[in-house]
């Protein structure tokens, strides 16, 4: 208890996340009777959890509090969402408000001595939040559920069934400290949803460890099915999910699924219901379900006019800085920019007819000739080489990331050449024809890398990878969750800023 003051005690079965915990270790180490070292720790406690009017970086902050010493805090999200019942249950009470939990951690990990974390247990309505048992699907990972999202009978037909403790064990063997970066990168930017995604980050953020993955999912011997080769990288991509979950939730938390309001369509919707394909495709969870489906599909009202039809073309084109494709609404959309670049560019994309009805309604046969009716391209224009958008330098550029990638390297000032051969090699380039996205200034190829979801493209860009460390050249491949750290990737070439 906080310097003795009578508390109300909760109860609950679900996890409660505390973060921060690294900047009071000498209080947790005291808290739980130990000093650092080989030991691992867990003590069992009760926490005060405290309203922070005075915090001067966030005016909803709650402190965690073990017998009058600070431990931590809630996470920026949830001190949002809890406050509020916080509030309310002292004022009902009359007294502070106290929950179970456990201090934990402790050992020795690869990067030294492990730090001590604080896990709390609560039920979500005593908060007015609504509790697990109250949702009916759930696609988050948890970090205090070692089974993985509750996403009904879909997650428990099709996870990884035959992932045994063996399994995780050769997995431990596999990961790295680079691979630790790179998780710990996509939990702080995408949450409970990480996991999902961890198998194609590494490929472009930790790519010796993705070999090594992939190189596992070929095993003959492992548990498992037993069509590897139909497509690797999608066993290893689903291997990296679940792998990586169980290494990470060992030493960190992250913030769980919660109330959310869509900025598009003002509806209140649970953020864990998102399916993955919806990240993927938009990025950080901020948009209901149905505005990703709709925003995948087109609206679908049967009646549409010519000039409704233009204004949406035009609208999009805008929104996007580019000539829309005809396949605007696939693959990943680029989420570089500001929550209101994002939320224009999804209602640029709800407001657009499907396809085949931009056609009828506006008489035409293909897609091009949607275009020039509309007033967005000329009689002469023609895409060339795959080319559907231009860069803000002019660059010819084949896809929306693309285009965002060079746009952020003219913004920046990172002098670049686009598409510059790479040196021959009698195996990987015989021909000398394959051909690299940019080369900058300091002699760094740099790949883009948008469809990872391919068996072939992926092959594709583990091929130049070879290729590049077979030749003695660096190589940076930058995938739509790379987006949001391209400042982190180039710090080199921003702190050079050599012309070519």
């Amino acid at each position: 208890m906080r310097n003795g003051a009578q508390v109300a005690l909760l109860d609950g079965d679900e996890d409660l996340e505390v973060v921060g915990e690294s900047y009071y270790q000498d209080n947790l180490w005291h808290l739980a009777g130990a000093q650092p070292g080989e030991q691992l720790v867990r003590e069992d406690i009760y926490a005060v959890l405290v309203a922070e009017d005075d915090n001067p970086y966030d005016s909803n902050a709650v402190a965690i509090w073990i017998n009058g010493l600070k431990v931590g805090h809630l996470s920026r999200a949830n001190a949002r969402r809890y406050r509020p019942g916080l509030l309310a249950q002292q004022e009902t009470r009359g007294m502070p408000i106290a929950l179970a939990g456990v201090i934990t951690g402790g050992g020795i990990r690869r990067d030294g001595l492990g730090k001590l974390g604080v896990f709390l247990n609560h039920d979500p309505r005593d908060f007015g939040l609504p509790a697990r048992s109250d949702r009916i699907s759930d696609w988050g990972y948890r970090s205090g559920e070692p089974d993985g999202p509750f996403a009904g009978d879909w997650f428990r037909q099709n996870s990884l069934k035959w992932w045994n403790d063996w399994c995780q064990r050769r997995f431990d063997e596999l990961w790295t400290d680079e691979a630790d970066r790179v998780a710990d990168d996509l939990a702080d930017e995408y949450w409970f949803y990480w996991p999902w995604l961890i198998g194609r980050a590494l490929l472009t953020g930790a790519p010796a460890t993705y070999e090594r993955i992939l190189a596992f999912a070929k095993e003959k011997d492992r548990p498992g099915p037993a069509h590897i080769d139909l497509n690797p990288h999608a066993i290893s991509d689903q291997i990296a999910t679940r792998g990586a979950f169980h290494v990470v939730r060992r030493r960190r938390t992250w913030p769980e699924p919660s109330p959310a309001v869509c900025p598009t369509c003002g509806q209140g919707f649970w953020n864990g219901d998102m399916r993955p394909w919806t990240i993927r495709a938009f990025g950080p969870v901020r948009y209901c379900m149905d505005c990703c489906f709709r925003a995948r599909n087109g609206d679908p009202r049967a009646t549409w006019f010519e000039d409704e039809v233009k204004a949406a073309l035009h609208d999009l084109r805008d929104a996007f800085g580019a000539i829309p494709a005809q396949n605007f609404s696939a693959g990943s959309i680029p989420y570089d920019g500001s929550p209101d670049e994002r939320d224009h560019r999804i209602r640029a994309l709800l407001a657009m007819p499907p396809v085949e009805t931009a056609k009828r309604v506006l008489g035409q046969q293909d897609w091009l000739g949607v275009l020039r009716a509309a007033g967005l391209v000329g009689e002469t224009w023609r895409p060339s080489r795959g080319t559907w958008c231009h860069a803000s330098d002019g660059h010819r550029c084949r896809s929306l990331l693309e285009k965002a990638i060079d746009d952020w390297f003219t913004a920046n000032s990172v002098p670049h050449e686009c598409e510059p051969r790479w040196p021959r090699h009698p195996e990987l380039n015989p021909s000398g024809a394959k051909r690299a996205d940019w080369l900058l200034s300091d002699g760094t190829y740099v790949e883009c890398a948008g469809m990872l979801e391919s068996k072939d493209y992926a092959e594709k860009i583990a091929l130049k990878q070879q290729l590049a460390r077979a030749v003695g050249l660096a190589l940076i491949v930058v995938g739509p969750t790379d987006m949001h750290k391209l400042e982190i990737i180039f710090r080199r070439q921003l702190e050079s800023g050599q012309p070519i």
